[in-house]
């Protein structure tokens, strides 16, 4: 019987897959194709589907560029785009009549993307392993929805970017919510299982009777509207992050096994790539303060072969302002920066960014082979999510690998 299974190592947490059985990645950006792959080798599994989401952020050619489909049974890429993006009415009922049209029009395509992912998941059926590429609780929801609908022998959460970190964060609450919820006992001291359908929907029933709010419309946006959002029992980080879970979560550590065997044939250059982020773009800093900080980046490399290599959601703008007004050459690049430095024969000296993820994946892909620069921010400077930025830099500063500098 053991015969039909590959047992890990014990620093695997025991997981146990069995062989010959299908194994579903569901991504949506290109940079996760990296640490598919990544995951491909590490589990050295054989059979493979990669389902690519396609929210309309990147163009199929940056995901074209780094498939190899070798290493895929099948990829398939699903329509996913969300055309209306600046209008929430959970939050703010609509206005004016004009307002209640775009409500109208986002409410059947929340209807039509629920379809679409109901299907999806009838296709898989069962997943030995199921890989996702998001399991935030307050974005990307369709992904939730999926862990909850489609049957699976073990979970995996791909990296986010650095938002692994906050869901790792939203896990820990959700774990310790969960287990006071487990053990909550009804009145004639039955205990409720919510792993239940059944006395899910019990408890889901009583609360919305005792509020007196069960109208046909939640009902109907229950059933073929909204999201199945509730948290899974056990997840596994596949992460480069160094990380801390509670409950039945996991954690294997993604250390680039492959990537780093890519690069022992290639050349160090002496190039210095600077990573962009979309700070302005995104609500982090105000335009002045951030061409300031990179005249004073242009001022620390002076001499120095540097490039702007500027990220996918940068404006064209902004980009123009950095080469032509500060006076940075740019390097732009199809494929996610850590594929094109890996795929290359010549990867660069130093590589920087302010906090960008890619700091966190270079470090482990070249350990102390190269420097690996993030450049701080100031909290006063930030317009948003101070703790969050904050939180990445405390975790650069546990990489050894990664050096933090405040420039003056």
């Amino acid at each position: 019987m053991l015969g039909q299974y590959r047992i890990f190592k014990k620093t695997d947490q025991d997981i146990i897959f069995k062989e010959n059985i299908m194994n579903v990645f569901i991504i949506a950006a290109p940079y996760q194709v990296l640490s598919a792959v990544e995951a491909v080798h590490h589990f050295d599994f054989k059979n493979s589907i990669l389902i690519i989401l396609n929210i309309g952020l990147f163009s199929k050619d940056s995901f074209d560029k780094i498939i190899d489909k070798k290493y895929w049974y099948s990829v398939k890429y699903i329509d996913f785009f969300y055309f209306i993006t600046s209008h929430d009415f959970s939050k703010v009922k609509p206005k004016n009549y004009f307002e209640r049209l775009i409500e109208l029009y986002l409410v059947f395509d929340q209807f039509k993307k629920r379809r679409c992912i109901e299907r999806l998941c009838r296709s898989i059926g069962y997943a030995e392993n199921l890989f996702l590429g998001n399991y935030l609780i307050d974005y990307d929801l369709h992904m939730r929805h999926i862990a909850n609908r489609v049957k699976f022998g073990n979970l995996f959460l791909l990296d986010v970017g650095t938002d692994t970190l906050r869901i790792n964060k939203q896990r820990i609450c959700e774990n310790v919510m969960d287990l006071s919820l487990r053990s909550l006992e009804i009145k004639n001291g039955e205990t409720i299982d919510l792993d239940n359908t059944k006395d899910s929907k019990k408890i889901g029933y009583q609360f919305l009777n005792y509020l007196s709010i069960q109208t046909l419309k939640k009902k109907i946006h229950s059933q073929f509207i909204e999201w199945n959002n509730r948290g899974v029992k056990k997840l596994t980080y596949f992460t480069c992050y160094s990380l801390k879970v509670n409950g039945e979560d996991r954690i294997i550590n993604n250390n680039f096994e492959f990537s780093k065997s890519l690069i022992r044939k290639a050349n160090c250059s002496q190039d210095i790539f600077f990573l962009g982020q979309p700070l302005i773009e995104q609500g982090y800093l105000a335009p002045a303060k951030f061409f300031e900080y990179v005249k004073n980046i242009k001022k620390y490399f002076a001499g120095l072969n540097l490039f702007y290599v500027p990220h996918p959601r940068e404006a064209e703008e902004h980009i123009q302002i950095i080469q032509n007004n500060i006076g940075i050459r740019i390097k732009k690049f199809i494929a996610p920066i850590e594929h094109e430095i890996v795929a290359s024969d010549n990867y660069p000296k130093c590589i920087g960014s302010f906090f960008s993820s890619a700091l966190e994946n270079f470090a482990k892909i070249f350990s102390n082979n190269i420097e690996i620069l993030a450049f701080y921010l100031l909290p006063q400077h930030l317009l948003k999510d101070i703790e969050g930025v904050a939180k990445i830099y405390d975790n650069f500063k546990t990489d050894k690998n990664i050096k933090i500098l405040l420039l003056k």
